[in-house]
């Protein structure tokens, strides 16, 4: 403990027991030096004197320890009870054992109850002072010391048991904090844990699982072309199909790299958000051309926020897979908004639509994901949709001019 640390309840309470421990001893040795002085001592008395006081030291000592830890042991109130009754002999034998009285009453409050220990000292202080009175003839100096004696020892030993409670009540504090804290790590741990399964649950849905679909349905349309009976016409669209597969293969296994290392998509590990939805509408159109894609910039595009890129770009993949698979589309839109304060993405569809109030479909993941992740932005998601209208996925995501970098441009790790 350095100077500047406060002093703790703990080592009050420390300094206490070995002040009474001393005092005791010292008392004690201070009754045995007067019994060895006293002019004309009989042998018996002395070597009695002698051997109750050894007897004194060797049960305190063996006892003492067990006392202050264990206050509420049975054993205690023996050792305590044998201690009263050695003292009593000692005083018999010569009335200077009386101030060993006073570290006694410190046990007796400390290990009895109230009442009890407000009795023994009663007792005690009554044949103190008729020892004394006896030997010195009765008066009220006599009665006084004794007397302050025990007020003193009896207060002393209520300071204690407070500074004990509150040690105790302390230490039960420390820990229930200590659980407290233990059981908000473990919830921390936990809602970590499951905002990362959230986090890599949308990312495989957006990038491998949706390449990973797209390949199904070429390698699929490749093996029906082989399977038909024009040979020539048949096999160079099956290797066209085959091709695009390897191309959305190597995509998806960059995708897989960059996912790993948590780097930016490659989408946009070099290109703005405007350049990555342009891609993404060019590989919409050559996989599916008899559907019309269109791409829509309004306001001046401008440099984002790589968390908000990221996300828009993800919601725009997932959201024009989810036509490609559900929607029997003949038309999307993919329009973007830039504002002063915030950017729009909406994708619209002329497909058979659906009733969002209804039980999820097939793919509510996708549409889930994208939701958690406009809310991860600070931003919000809205679907609109309606059996045979069509559907409109709309994000809406807020870019304080204060946050929007001057340059957007993620090198790509080797």
């Amino acid at each position: 403990m350095t100077r500047s640390d406060p002093v703790s309840g703990s080592d009050v309470l420390l300094v206490m027991r070995w002040s009474m421990r001393v005092a005791m001893l010292g008392l004690l040795g201070v009754g045995i030096v007067r019994l060895v002085l006293v002019p004309d001592q009989v042998s018996w008395r002395f070597s009695t004197g002698l051997a109750l006081s050894l007897a004194f030291v060797l049960i305190y000592l063996s006892g003492v320890r067990r006392s202050e830890e264990r206050p509420e042991s049975r054993a205690n109130r023996w050792w305590l009870a044998t201690l009263t009754s050695l003292w009593t002999l000692l005083l018999l034998l010569n009335p200077e054992f009386t101030w060993v009285s006073f570290p006694l009453f410190f046990s007796h409050m400390s290990l009895l109850r109230i009442r009890h220990a407000l009795v023994a000292i009663m007792c005690m202080l009554l044949v103190s002072i008729a020892v004394l009175g006896h030997d010195r003839g009765l008066s009220a100096g006599v009665a006084l010391g004794p007397t302050l004696g025990a007020v003193v020892a009896v207060l002393v030993s209520w300071g204690h048991r407070a500074l004990v409670d509150e040690s105790e009540s302390r230490q039960r504090a420390l820990d229930a904090l200590r659980e407290t804290r233990d059981e908000l790590a473990a919830s921390h741990r936990e809602a970590g844990q499951l905002a990362e399964r959230s986090r890599l649950a949308r990312e495989i849905h957006d990038t491998l699982a949706q390449g990973l679909s797209s390949l199904v349905l070429t390698t699929r349309n490749a093996r029906a072309c082989l399977d038909r009976v024009s040979p020539t016409d048949d096999v160079e669209t099956a290797c066209a199909l085959l091709l695009q597969a390897e191309h959305t293969a190597s995509e998806n296994l960059a995708e897989a790299r960059r996912f790993v290392r948590g780097l930016t998509p490659r989408a946009l590990a070099s290109a703005s958000l405007v350049d990555a939805l342009e891609r993404l509408i060019i590989e919409r159109r050559e996989r599916t051309p008899q559907i019309r894609w269109e791409l829509r910039i309004d306001g001046t595009p401008r440099a984002l926020p790589t968390e908000v890129e990221v996300t828009l770009l993800r919601a725009a993949q997932a959201s024009t897979e989810n036509v490609l698979q559900h929607a029997d589309a003949s038309r999307v839109v993919v329009s973007v908004a830039f504002s002063d304060a915030e950017v729009t993405l909406d994708i619209a569809d002329d497909g058979v639509g659906f009733d969002p109030d209804d039980a999820p479909g097939p793919d509510s993941f996708g549409i889930r994901g994208i939701t958690e992740r406009a809310e991860a932005v600070g931003g919000v998601c809205v679907v609109e949709s309606s059996p045979g209208d069509g559907t409109v996925i709309g994000l809406r995501c807020p870019v304080p001019v204060a946050d929007i970098p001057v340059a957007h441009v993620v090198e790509e790790t080797p």
